[in-house]
């Protein structure tokens, strides 16, 4: 971990899950582990941004559907230097955005946006608002951050069949995955979900 007084969100398919994993990684990590349950930590404002992905552990399957499911919602790449500069030189981010980046691994950024274009969506993302979008024909959206997207997983799936693609000004950071050993023994399947250097830490059963 960075420093004893960062702090990482636990993140799991629900909140007993979360807790679990919480108090496993807490043994010897000088970081503070927070516990949340994916949907809750999508409705929360103040969560920490670096997070390790908490699969249940009770099978391969739920376990890779949760880190699909969490990718699509949480992981996604910042714009291309030249279109975020200019969204955040517009929002006053600059400095922000510097000092951040001093103390955190550059994040992953989308290819080609500025070629393909992108609408920015100050704000809170509802569900009225992405409707409006995805019926005007747009398909790329800017968020300032993941969690601002306030909509349900049956519209998030449509606008993904849509076509719609996410990316984020400030995005979240997947430090590790803790996983079982089943689930460690098959990341070849689910590795291409999650940006390259994501730890895999495998947790150990009595």
């Amino acid at each position: 971990m960075k420093s004893s007084n960062s702090s990482l969100a636990a993140v799991a398919p629900t909140e007993a899950a979360a807790r679990s994993a919480a108090a496993y990684l807490a043994r010897g990590k000088s970081a503070r582990l927070v516990p949340f349950s994916l949907a809750r930590y999508l409705r929360s404002a103040r969560a920490p941004s670096r997070i390790v992905l908490c699969p249940a552990g009770r099978d391969p399957v739920s376990d890779l559907a949760f880190l699909r499911d969490a990718s699509r919602r949480l992981l996604w790449p910042r714009p291309a230097d030249l279109l975020s500069e200019a969204i955040e030189g517009m929002l006053g981010l600059e400095e922000r955005r510097k000092t951040a980046s001093g103390r955190r691994r550059r994040q992953p950024v989308a290819p080609t946006d500025e070629a393909g274009g992108a609408y920015f969506v100050e704000g809170a993302m509802t569900p009225a608002r992405a409707e409006a979008l995805a019926a005007a024909g747009v398909r790329r959206w800017i968020a300032v951050h993941p969690r601002a997207v306030r909509i349900g997983g049956r519209l998030f799936t449509r606008l993904d069949r849509l076509g719609v693609r996410w990316l984020a000004l400030e995005p979240i950071e997947a430090a590790a995955v803790l996983a079982s050993p089943a689930l460690a023994s098959s990341r070849s399947r689910w590795k291409p979900l999650l940006p390259e250097g994501v730890r895999v830490w495998v947790r150990k059963t009595r």
